[in-house]
């Protein structure tokens, strides 16, 4: 998962998500969100999970803030983010990619996943993550053309399955 976000005074950036690492939108611009503890209060956190069909990712609207998905205003303070939605707040706007190429990841320690090979995953280890959320080993991972769970093509070198119209590249 990741967005692709313009803020102030232009920033432009294409920001990769993990579950377990909020990302906080302020005015200023983006970046990692520590809780109430960080510093000023956020427009809005994108919260990256796990759900049983994969990782998702949940938008959480800061109160009195003013944040559109699909140019509609967040109703709540809550909302489940799908591939390609645009959100737009105060200084921002980023769009949102559920898909993202193959990375090379160091799997958390009790974090173990089981390969499709049968073995098990260890904590601490390298491993490759498709953009379904799937972790093999890199030997397993190698020796495929795609992804067994999602069919996307393996290769490293993939280019974003897609890109905003108009994004500055």
């Amino acid at each position: 998962m990741h967005c692709f976000m313009i803020g102030p005074g232009g920033q432009v950036g294409v920001v990769p998500l993990e579950v377990g690492h909020p990302l906080g939108l302020w005015e200023e611009g983006w970046g990692a969100y520590e809780g109430p503890a960080s510093a000023g209060r956020p427009q809005a956190v994108l919260v990256p999970y796990r759900a049983p069909r994969g990782p998702a990712t949940a938008l959480v609207v800061g109160g009195g803030q003013e944040v559109r998905v699909n140019r509609k205003r967040v109703l709540g303070r809550l909302q489940v983010l799908a591939d390609r939605d645009m959100v737009e707040g105060e200084g921002f706007t980023l769009w949102f990619g559920a898909v993202s190429p193959p990375r090379p990841v160091e799997v958390p320690v009790g974090k173990e996943s089981r390969c499709l090979c049968g073995d098990m995953v260890p904590g601490g280890s390298r491993a490759v993550e498709c953009g379904c959320g799937g972790l093999f080993h890199p030997e397993c991972w190698e020796g495929e053309a795609t992804c067994p769970l999602c069919e996307r093509p393996t290769a490293y070198n993939q280019p974003w399955p897609w890109v905003p119209e108009g994004f500055p590249q």
